[in-house]
């Protein structure tokens, strides 16, 4: 879920060391969906931006963003993570 606060043309990740496939961007209130004009990855500041011909309004949203990364314990990107779920060990991945 992705929370629009102000009218906006660009929605500002931080990122790194991972590559991008596919951005989308759904509206809650009309289901309208919004398709990127452009997609920066600025490595040096680690930021990922996404650039919309149309604004999108106040509201909420779902960002969807297709992507390939290392999964690792280093803490960028994708790392693996381990817990229990009573006697069961298991494993997921989280998005730094």
């Amino acid at each position: 879920m992705c929370r629009i606060i102000k009218p906006n043309m660009f929605i500002v990740l931080n990122a790194l060391e991972f590559n991008i496939h596919g951005v989308s961007f759904i509206a809650s209130q009309n289901q309208q969906q919004y398709r990127p004009c452009d997609v920066v990855l600025d490595e040096d500041d680690e930021r990922f931006v996404v650039v919309f011909e149309e604004t999108l309004d106040v509201g909420d949203g779902m960002l969807r963003i297709g992507f390939s990364g290392i999964l690792n314990e280093h803490l960028r990107v994708l790392y693996r993570c381990t817990y229990m779920d009573g006697e069961e060990k298991k494993n997921m991945a989280i998005l730094s």
